[in-house]
């Protein structure tokens, strides 16, 4: 009967399309207990290992975190040039300094330079914040466990004082210190987060790995709203006339960075509370936002200042 059980767990809630794999999570919304009883009286007596999601959220978090940006980045320079020389019926402004092969070129030029400085600009930032915080966190621990050598009377005391500040009696604090202090190690990492607040680096995720991860996915991301505009170049020297206009370029550019955005959001559930497509319809909002700020700002720049 518990197996029948755990084999239901996965298709029990749609509360969330991808979170709905996780047993825990599935009987914690259902808000049933049976369901939570069954998937522990299964939990193997073995040690608990990692498992995928333990290994690589990190990673996942990082990469459609930096496809956004990518994204968010070819909006700004494809709206904001639209906002520059298109009229408010749609047409090209006849002041133009440049035809309208020159303008693909630079939207393209504009593109390509910003997604890759970007790319690995935050990327860069981004290794040298985790290479850091690593190597403070190592420091600290060391340094806790000299401490524990040395005296560790005083790094009990200062343990029993903490647990009594939240709420433990004298007793209980100096007997839960007495037990985790028989492990120096055990007890250097709980001091390490319970006394300095510092979470253990997560020894899954290699700085430089998540940041080539970060550079990747921000200029592959960013490059597929400038689908159009490669299209375009590549026919544009083509026998026949060719019929699409600028905006019909910016609307399917529009049309791709959204669907691009809602599944990123449709992944951001994944490791977040909210539902899968209110996840989704939030991104595919913040990049309908950019668009619009970046393509009124872009025509206010040509009305006051070209």
């Amino acid at each position: 009967e518990i197996c029948a059980e755990r084999q239901l767990l996965p298709w029990y809630s749609s509360s969330s399309m991808l979170r709905s794999s996780n047993p825990a999570v599935v009987a914690f919304e259902a808000n049933d207990p049976t369901l939570s009883k069954a998937f522990h009286k299964n939990i193997s007596d073995e040690p608990h290992k990692s498992n995928w999601i333990k290994q690589h959220l990190a990673y996942l978090e990082s990469g459609i975190s930096s496809a956004i940006v990518g994204i968010s980045n070819s909006c700004i320079i494809i709206a904001g040039i639209g906002g520059i020389v298109l009229t408010n019926d749609g047409s090209m402004k006849l002041h133009t300094m440049f035809g309208v092969d020159h303008l693909y070129a630079i939207v393209l030029a504009l593109g390509i330079v910003i997604l890759f400085a970007n790319g690995f600009s935050m990327a860069y930032v981004e290794y040298l914040k985790k290479k850091e915080y690593n190597d403070l966190y190592n420091r600290e621990k060391r340094r806790e466990m000299w401490e524990c050598e040395n005296y560790l009377e005083g790094e009990q005391k200062e343990m029993v004082e903490l647990y009594e500040e939240r709420g433990l009696s004298k007793l209980d604090a100096l007997t839960v210190v007495q037990i985790f202090s028989k492990d120096k190690k055990f007890f250097v990492d709980v001091m390490m987060k319970e006394e300095l607040e510092m979470q253990a680096p997560n020894e899954n995720i290699h700085p430089l790995k998540n940041a080539i991860l970060m550079a990747t996915s921000s200029i592959a991301a960013g490059l597929l709203p400038m689908l159009p505009y490669f299209g375009w170049w590549s026919i544009r020297n083509w026998a026949f006339p060719l019929t699409v206009s600028y905006l019909h370029t910016i609307y399917a550019s529009y049309f791709i960075a959204s669907v691009v955005l809602f599944l990123c959001g449709v992944m951001k559930s994944y490791y977040n509370v909210t539902k899968w497509w209110l996840s989704g319809l939030l991104m595919l909002f913040n990049g309908s936002l950019v668009f619009g700020i970046s393509f009124t700002v872009g025509s206010t720049i040509e009305q006051f200042l070209l």
